[in-house]
């Protein structure tokens, strides 16, 4: 800066706090007493907004403070443990709130930035909101312990659901449902989807018996000792996608598509 920028500075501080800072004389130029308070103060006020300028910086690239996400209550705990670390990959610094929001409050929830991002099963193509496929996640086939597909250390194949009764979470018509099964028609079996009574708890298992159906479900859905975990001897797995608004993409997104994504490597 020129000197007759540095002194028009200096003048316009001294009209905003209201006192002289300098003692001006022909031959010498002193701090007046609120000056020296003033110096004094300096370094410890610049460092503070030094580091409010940082914290600033690192919440803008997603590294820092706290991002607010939504989970459908279809997504395991497997999958929310892994949601969690690829938005924390060098962000050891960073707090995420997990909430639990059915998909068809999934839009709402974004635009009204209730939640940064939302995880489900599928995207919902409208106005405003983007979307993107994660990684696909494996799935295992839950029935009732005594059942005829549950003898121990057996693996099964879709075509051996012909005629069973399929627990759903969502009514026929709507995306996982009819992804579910048409999958397993494409196998060669026909199921009848049972809508389950239970909603908002999660993958909920809790009426299997009580239905007389079976699930296929991410592989660690709780269950008691009632119902049977059993394997699939083919690759069965269940989508995963992640819903953001367009006009509020989180800088953390990135690292969920690096980490996540469907070309990414297995975690």
């Amino acid at each position: 800066m020129t000197q007759q920028a540095v002194s028009k500075s200096i003048g316009q501080l001294e009209r905003d706090i209201g006192f002289p800072l300098f003692d001006r004389s022909t031959h010498d130029v002193s701090l007046t007493p609120a000056g020296a308070e003033l110096l004094l103060g300096l370094p410890s006020a610049l460092s503070t907004l030094d580091d409010a300028l940082e914290r600033a910086r690192n919440v803008g690239r997603g590294v820092e403070g706290t991002i607010e996400i939504g989970v459908s209550p279809a997504l395991g705990d497997e999958e929310r443990r892994e949601v969690v670390s690829a938005l924390r990959v060098n962000a050891s610094s960073l707090s995420v709130v997990l909430h639990e929001i059915r998909p068809e409050q999934a839009v709402a929830a974004l635009r009204e930035r209730r939640v940064a991002l939302t995880f489900a099963r599928s995207v919902q193509a409208v106005p405003g909101i983007e979307g993107a496929a994660l990684r696909a996640t494996p799935a295992s086939l839950f029935v009732p312990t005594g059942h005829r597909l549950s003898q121990p250390g057996r693996e099964v194949r879709l075509r051996e659901l012909d005629g069973e009764r399929l627990l759903v979470w969502n009514e026929p018509g709507t995306p996982l449902t009819d992804a579910l099964v048409g999958l397993i028609a494409a196998a060669g079996a026909v199921v009848t989807p049972v809508l389950s009574r239970a909603a908002g708890l999660g993958v909920s298992l809790s009426d299997l018996i009580d239905l007389d159906a079976i699930a296929v479900a991410p592989r660690d859905a709780r269950c008691d000792a009632a119902i049977t975990r059993v394997a699939f001897d083919e690759p069965v797995t269940l989508p995963v996608v992640v819903m953001w608004a367009s006009a509020a993409r989180p800088a953390a997104l990135g690292r969920v598509l690096e980490r996540l994504g469907e070309t990414s490597g297995v975690a």
